[in-house]
């Protein structure tokens, strides 16, 4: 392992994946130091992109540069590293009553690119209860996280591109004369922070304003694969073909633990009974820490004291979307000097202070 890189980058959770990915891609060395200690929220999302969200069925911001790009991308990062995670599929969203069902097909219109009406509503009864009918979501799917995470770990210890150590703030050393960073043995140009949740106790970025909430969500058990996300309230994500589907998600400001609850077990249980018609088993629960933002918008660029040090994060739930697009700006920014979107610079936020 050598000791100088183009970049380190902490964590190896999506953010720090996709980042470290599409640099490598990019020609840069890169060196990647994740902590055995801080647990990703990658590794318990439900891992779906969906560019239609919330009650009111509102257009994902970005959607038009989002969604093309992580279609190019993740197909693109399969191939490289020899397995399949990415599977896209419709999302069938159940109408909750004639009312709704009206409201929908009069609104359809403005978001044709990405809904679809005329539904075969027989198909979908199979597996949920639609007696209204429903509508389907189109380029949305969901990514095997967890798969991906392991598979690329490999992939950078294969190149000897990944430390698996406790980060230590301390041993950052800004060189001189804008000459790069110092981290113990190692130097690099830049040091780019994909924390997470545990981003919030960085003491070069401490006064971003992180919102962190917890999620919770269910493994759960069926008696055939099902063929497509159903989505009224929470969402069942089926799992690369098989028998078994994630029930996502709950939100939660307090605690910040990542202990599961009965309280949210209940919850999603309820949820899913209203929304499928065929019977499940729960196999798992898990809890983990979304590393949200108080604007709901992600953290990327340079700090304006210290240009060697940067961060990528604050994806929040909807990481596997956001990544690959920011990933490629904040490349852009650093290599290129292309400004980086306005809503997702943290430079705003030190011109405050």
């Amino acid at each position: 392992m050598k000791d100088t890189y183009d970049f380190l980058i902490v964590g190896q959770g999506i953010a720090g994946t996709v980042l470290s990915y599409t640099l490598l891609r990019k020609g840069k060395s890169v060196l990647v130091i994740s902590s055995p200690h801080h647990s990703a929220a990658t590794r318990v999302a439900a891992g779906l992109f969906n560019p239609v969200t919330g009650k009111q069925l509102k257009k994902t911001w970005l959607a038009q540069e989002l969604f093309p790009f992580l279609h190019r991308f993740y197909p693109e990062m399969e191939k490289t590293l020899g397995i399949r995670f990415f599977y896209p599929t419709v999302i069938y969203r159940p109408y909750r009553s004639v009312q709704e069902q009206n409201d929908w097909m009069a609104r359809s219109s403005e978001l044709k690119e990405w809904l679809r009406t005329d539904t075969d509503d027989a198909h979908y009864r199979r597996f949920t209860p639609a007696p209204y009918g429903g509508l389907e979501t189109l380029h949305a799917g969901y990514i095997d996280t967890n798969l991906l995470l392991d598979r690329y770990a490999a992939y950078l210890h294969q190149r000897k591109a990944l430390r698996e150590e406790v980060f230590d703030y301390d041993r950052v050393e800004i060189l001189p004369d804008k000459k790069g960073v110092r981290y113990g043995a190692y130097r690099a140009r830049y040091l780019i922070f994909c924390e997470g949740a545990h981003g919030r106790f960085n003491p070069f970025f401490k006064d971003l304003p992180f919102n962190c909430v917890k999620g919770e969500i269910l493994d759960i058990e069926l008696p055939e694969a099902l063929p497509f996300i159903v989505n009224q309230g929470v969402s069942v994500i089926p799992f690369r073909g098989e028998a078994r589907a994630k029930v996502a998600a709950t939100y939660q400001w307090k605690p910040l633990d990542e202990v599961p609850t009965q309280q949210a077990r209940q919850e999603l249980i309820e949820k899913t009974r209203d929304l499928l018609s065929i019977p499940f088993q729960v196999k798992g629960q898990k809890a983990g820490i979304r590393p949200a933002t108080r604007p709901r918008r992600p953290f990327v660029g340079l700090h304006p004291q210290y240009p060697a040090l940067g961060i990528f994060n604050g994806m929040g739930s909807k990481g596997i979307s956001l990544t690959p697009f920011f990933a490629q700006q904040f490349y852009e920014y650093i290599e290129n000097r292309k400004p980086l979107h306005e809503e997702v610079d943290i430079a705003k936020y030190f011109k405050k202070q």
